[in-house]
């Protein structure tokens, strides 16, 4: 709506209140959307139809709480026309279907139950809570808990796209009522009744039975019954189960047994020897109106009575004595009797044997007590003492079983010699190895060395060294039986010297050389270190040379020869130096010498050179 003047158009602003919306049990108020593409407008919105706008009533977007009709206007302040659109706002608060399930019962065997909720809603989550003494055990938030306590259980089921909640209960209950039971009166076993049947009975309906022993109780038939048969003393508990819960109820009923054995003692046992070979045994009893029996085991005999306390016995052997008393009890006990026919445990060594250091041996029996002694040759004694060599045997007798045995040894001897030698190594002593070992054989740890030598050589190892020639005997002795051995060994000796010849002495001129050569019977070193017979020398004055021949054996000898050198005498001779062709020169010589002229060439041209005449 709008006025306008004349000649002028007016417009209509644009105006939209926007989406519809829709409250639900959880979106409880919602914001509408209004809007206008025309600048210069006021808003005002009108609920209708149940709708209600909690604020925002002239704002494009309010706040409205309640579901219906919401028109927006838009004003064109400018012009004042306006228009209007409508927002309806619709709820949506329609419940979920829930369903808890059957109640459940819980019993003495059956202790957790689940539970079986449902909805037919879509989209709907599941919430169980227990009341009442219930428990969940799990599944709290499915559909199917499982519980295991008696009680109330609520499930809420909510719908995921509304917010809204339903509930509903299932209730567990405890069914745990005792059944009857009765195991019967208490029985006696004795020496004769010796099963008995048990009564056991229960009033509830529907139950079965279980026995069981104990105590030394023994169910020989009938144990799921009410009345087993049973054959020993003990404690019978009678357990009764109602099969429609699992329930279950005990009693008890005692079994005792009187079976009093009259009193029995076999007596002491008893022992046969090798001079005791029959013997009575003892047996009693205390109880009045008894009756006895013996039977013999283990290769026992019996060649008395066996029906009395006193049977003879010719063996050893298990001998068991039965005492039946006038309730027909009865009561055993054993006496054993042995056979002591051991040998005693004896033995003979002697400490032999017989040695070069040991001329005797004694004999020696065991064991040194309890026995006694014969020794073949005689002798009664423990030991004996003998010198010569042989098997001797010895009888020993047990003084309490009077059994023998007769043991013997043997005495031997050792006189055995050492197989002694002797030799020695590094000989002959010569110049540079005056050194030589001597030495003792065999290598025994148990023998010793005794040795003598020249000068009054002695020695205790078994190598020794020495430095002087000659016969060096060792006395071997076995320390084992004192038996000896001696062998000798001889050192020998070579320090013979070998010859030595410088040769004949020998005279030079100054600058001039000679040859000297030297003889003997080994190797040659020179005084100039030359190791050769012949050495050629050019001394410049008088020298001695010394040659020191050296034999195989290492002994040394010496022998000099001289050199005597001969000065040149000086020659005093002037004049020119040369001349030449067919000239000639005048020499003085002072002092005056005998000599000659020697040709020579100098410089392609013939000249003469005066030397002196030797």
């Amino acid at each position: 709506m709008c006025s306008a003047s004349l000649g002028q158009t007016n417009t209509v602003p644009n105006v939209n209140a926007g989406a519809d919306k829709v409250l639900t049990c959880t979106t409880t108020s919602t914001t509408l959307n209004g809007s206008s593409t025309t600048a210069g407008v006021t808003y005002a919105w009108v609920a209708s139809n149940g709708g209600n706008i909690v604020s925002g009533g002239t704002t494009a977007t309010p706040t409205v709480n309640a579901a219906g009709t919401y028109t927006l206007t838009a004003t064109q302040t400018a012009t004042g026309c306006t228009a209007t659109d409508v927002a309806v706002v619709t709820l949506n608060n329609t419940l979920p279907n829930v369903n808890a399930g059957a109640d459940k019962v819980l019993t003495c065997t059956t202790t957790s139950a689940t539970l079986s909720g449902s909805s037919t809603t879509a989209g709907v989550t599941y919430a169980w809570a227990a009341s009442n003494g219930g428990n969940i055990v799990s599944g709290g938030t499915t559909a199917t808990a499982t519980v295991n306590a008696a009680g109330t259980y609520t499930l809420t089921v909510t719908e995921t796209a509304t917010g809204c909640t339903a509930t509903d209960v299932a209730v567990v209950t405890l069914n745990n009522t005792l059944p009857n039971v009765n195991a019967g009166s208490d029985k006696v076993l004795t020496c004769t009744t010796t099963s008995t049947t048990l009564n056991g009975s229960s009033t509830t309906a529907g139950v079965t039975y279980a026995w069981v022993a104990s105590n030394g109780g023994n169910i020989v038939s009938g144990g799921t019954t009410a009345t087993p048969t049973v054959n020993a003393a003990g404690t019978y508990t009678l357990t009764v189960t109602q099969t429609s819960t699992g329930c279950t109820a005990t009693d008890v009923a005692v079994v005792t047994l009187n079976n009093t054995a009259p009193n029995v003692n076999a007596g002491a046992d008893k022992t046969l020897t090798c001079i005791v070979n029959s013997i009575s045994l003892n047996g009693s009893s205390t109880t009045t109106g008894v009756s006895y029996a013996w039977v013999a085991s283990n290769g026992g005999v019996i060649s008395g009575p066996a029906t009395t306390p006193t049977p003879t016995v010719t063996a050893a052997g298990t001998y068991t004595l039965t005492v039946t008393g006038s309730n027909g009890c009865t009561a055993s006990d054993v006496a054993i009797v042995t056979l002591n026919n051991t040998q005693p445990n004896a033995g003979v060594s002697n400490d032999g044997p017989l040695k070069c250091n040991k001329l005797t041996v004694t004999l020696t029996a065991t064991p040194a007590t309890g026995v006694s002694y014969a020794w073949q040759g005689g002798g009664t004694a423990s030991t004996k003492t003998v010198t010569t060599i042989g098997t001797y045997e010895v009888t020993v007798t047990d003084n309490v079983n009077g059994c023998t045995k007769v043991v013997s040894t043997t005495v031997t001897e050792d006189k055995v010699a050492p197989n002694a030698t002797a030799d020695n190594t590094g000989g002959p002593l010569t110049c540079i190895d005056n050194s030589a070992t001597i030495r003792a054989f065999p290598n025994v740890a148990t023998y010793t060395y005794s040795w003598s030598g020249p000068n009054g050589y002695t020695a205790t190892s078994r190598e020794n060294n020495v430095s002087v020639a000659g016969n060096y005997t060792v006395t071997v002795t076995d320390t084992q039986n004192g038996c000896t051995k001696a062998a000798t060994t001889t050192v020998l000796q070579d320090v013979n010297v070998p010859t030595a010849n410088a040769g004949p002495d020998k005279s030079l001129c100054n600058g001039t050389s000679t040859t000297l050569t030297a003889t003997g019977n080994g190797s040659y070193l020179w005084s100039t270190n030359a190791t050769t017979a012949t050495i050629t020398v050019s001394p410049s004055a008088t020298t001695t040379y010394t040659v020191t021949v050296t034999g195989t054996n290492g002994c040394t000898a010496s022998d000099q020869a001289d050199v005597t050198v001969t000065a040149l005498p000086s020659s005093g001779l002037t004049g020119p130096n040369e001349i030449c062709g067919e000239e000639y020169a005048v020499f003085n010589a002072s002092p005056s010498i005998a000599g000659r002229l020697m040709p020579g060439h100098l410089e392609e041209e013939q000249a003469w050179m005066a030397m002196p005449m030797m």
